[in-house]
């Protein structure tokens, strides 16, 4: 994925360019901001955004929406599926307390 904007190139009409982010470099200064993503196989293009800072930020989490999507799943659905086999660090730490009021010694 990456950023565009839309540029008017002399007697081409508009064009897209990438905006250069990175180390030393400065984004470009001139909103609207794109996004450019594949879903299924076909290359689509975002809704324009009015800050290059809300670009990036709807670019960090296009991955877990695209991915949810390609499930028929809600975020949330994806997430609770992500971590139904882990079990959470209170729980685990809980029944580590338990066992040691039972006396027994923690094993590993």
């Amino acid at each position: 994925m990456a950023i565009y904007r839309r540029e008017k190139a002399e007697g081409a009409g508009w064009r897209y360019v990438r905006v250069n982010l990175g180390p030393g470099r400065r984004g470009a200064e001139k909103p609207p901001y794109y996004i450019r993503f594949t879903i299924a196989g076909r290359r689509k293009w975002s809704e324009p955004f009015q800050t290059l800072k809300t670009a990036q930020e709807a670019e960090a989490g296009l991955p877990g929406v695209i991915e949810a999507q390609s499930k028929n799943l809600t975020l949330d659905e994806l997430a609770q599926q992500r971590n139904a086999k882990r079990v959470p660090i209170k729980a685990a730490v809980e029944t580590l307390a338990a066992r040691w009021k039972q006396g027994t010694p923690p094993k590993g």
